[in-house]
């Protein structure tokens, strides 16, 4: 288990991207809360944070996105309706159930074609994305079901050295969670969760 506080070093970079692409865990921070995550496209990673989170297999993990080229990559179905939308939000707490494509890990949400993508608007987190130009799983560091966590601390608490790598960014800003919403059809967007962002679009 190891701690590193932000901002990163450059051999800190280092580690934390060999670190990823190994299967490695980590805790960090994002706009809302901490988070628990992986390398999005390692089906290995994937199973240990629902290990880690006690989660049911059929209860999806969301992913954070950096870009809007990563999310053309990996989402389908992207149109220009969907992009006017979350043009609207992002990069913010706003978390988008699209439908995917490319080489993710199928865990994440199976048996559906669908994944919740958010353009995290968290400096710490777009650059740990950025750092391995893929999507990291960002689900709430917390046993499923639990209170999330805004303060470092306590993510220690919770899953002690079971976790490969934890990123200190300091207390994070807390209240809600992202709203979440699907969109995977575009003439009825429905809100799934109320969180943090007022959703209302304007469709021009």
């Amino acid at each position: 288990m190891l701690t590193i506080r932000y901002p990163f070093q450059d051999q800190e970079i280092e580690m934390i991207r060999d670190l990823l692409i190994n299967h490695g865990t980590m805790v960090f921070p994002t706009e809302t809360f901490y988070a628990l995550g992986c390398l999005a496209r390692s089906s290995e990673a994937v199973e240990k944070i629902y290990s880690l989170k006690q989660r049911a297999r059929e209860a999806p993990l969301l992913v954070l996105i950096d870009s809007w080229e990563m999310l053309e990559r990996y989402a389908d179905d992207l149109t220009p309706v969907k992009k006017t939308i979350l043009k609207q939000y992002w990069p913010g707490a706003l978390t988008a159930v699209l439908k995917r494509k490319g080489d993710l890990a199928a865990a994440l949400n199976h048996p559906d074609e669908t994944l919740g993508f958010r353009m995290t608007s968290s400096s710490i987190a777009r650059q740990l994305v950025g750092i391995v130009d893929t999507p990291l799983v960002g689900t709430s560091a917390n046993i499923s079901a639990g209170e999330s966590v805004a303060c470092f601390q306590q993510t220690h608490r919770i899953f002690g050295d079971r976790v490969d790598l934890y990123i200190d960014g300091g207390d994070t800003p807390g209240g809600l969670p992202s709203t979440v919403v699907d969109m995977t059809d575009e003439k009825h967007v429905r809100v799934l969760r109320d969180g943090s962002t007022v959703f209302n679009p304007i469709i021009s």
